[in-house]
C-alpha cells in the first residue's frame, strides 16, 4: 500500500490517466460516458481497502467477514 506521502501523487496520477479516457468517451460513446460513477470517496475507499485487507487473509477462497460485522 502507498505510504502518505506518495498517496496524492499517485491520485494525481491516476485522475490524469483517466482524463483522456473520460473525454473520448463523452465525445464518442455519450451513453457509456453517462453511465461512469462518479469517484469514491475517501470513507468508500477506506471500506474498500478494509474489505480487501481482510479478503486477502482468505487466500482459500473462504468468505471474509463483512468489516462492519
Amino acid at each position: 500500500m502507498p505510504d502518505a506521502e506518495n498517496a496524492g501523487d499517485n491520485a494525481a496520477r491516476i485522475a490524469a490517466a483517466w482524463h483522456p479516457l473520460t473525454e473520448w468517451l463523452a465525445e464518442h460513446a455519450p451513453r457509456s460516458y453517462a453511465q461512469l460513477l462518479p469517484p469514491a470517496t475517501d470513507d468508500e475507499m477506506r471500506e474498500a481497502e478494509a474489505v480487501l485487507a481482510e479478503w486477502a487473509r482468505h487466500p482459500d477462497g473462504g468468505e471474509p467477514r463483512s468489516p462492519r460485522s
